[in-house]
């Protein structure tokens, strides 16, 4: 009678165990997820986010410039002058006005032009401080730091399956995580 109740006792310590370690299992999948999100959110280096920058004020400038057909001082000895460009508006009411959006436009490309290396000082530094603390990612390398996450992730999800396969098979109740990944079910056959 007292080995019945020891193997009655032993089998519920075994069950016990084979519960906690598929908790354990099931932080582990947890960790991995975040560790995931973390690598598809982390920021680019800054130097990468610069060259983005320089790209974009060099683009912006040659737009302003090219708005201002320079061509046409040329053509009339630089008798007509720059004029900024704007677009004529007209109201509800019939009033006629003036878009002065392409003007700012121009203004704010020449004033990258000539501001250039002052405004890629300041964004720097603005990148720098918001960088600071966190971990970059080169876009270059984030598909494959994304692929063994990935891998990673789907490995502890097949344990955690084979985990609770064993505990069904010894007819313990055991529920699956709704988001548990298809391919890890399926993969413990």
């Amino acid at each position: 009678m007292i080995a019945a109740i020891r193997k009655i006792f032993t089998g519920r310590e075994a069950i016990h165990g084979a519960r906690a370690d598929l908790e354990a299992l099931r932080e582990i999948v947890a960790a991995r997820r975040a560790e995931l999100a973390r690598i598809a959110a982390a920021p680019v280096p800054p130097a990468e986010a610069m060259a983005g920058v320089q790209l974009w004020i060099d683009r912006t400038a040659t737009a302003a410039v090219d708005r201002l057909r320079l061509g046409d001082l040329l053509r009339d000895g630089g008798q007509a002058g720059l004029t900024l460009p704007t677009r004529r508006i007209v109201g509800a009411d019939g009033a006629i006005g003036a878009d002065l959006g392409p003007a700012v436009d121009v203004l704010f490309g020449l004033l990258l032009a000539t501001s250039r290396d002052r405004v890629l000082a300041v964004v720097a530094g603005q990148l720098a401080d918001l960088a600071e603390g966190l971990e970059p990612i080169a876009s270059a390398d984030r598909p494959a730091r994304i692929a063994e996450a990935e891998a990673a992730l789907l490995a502890a999800e097949v344990d955690e399956e084979a985990a609770v396969r064993a505990l069904e098979d010894a007819g313990v109740a055991v529920a699956r995580r709704p988001d548990a990944d298809p391919r890890a079910v399926l993969a413990v056959m």
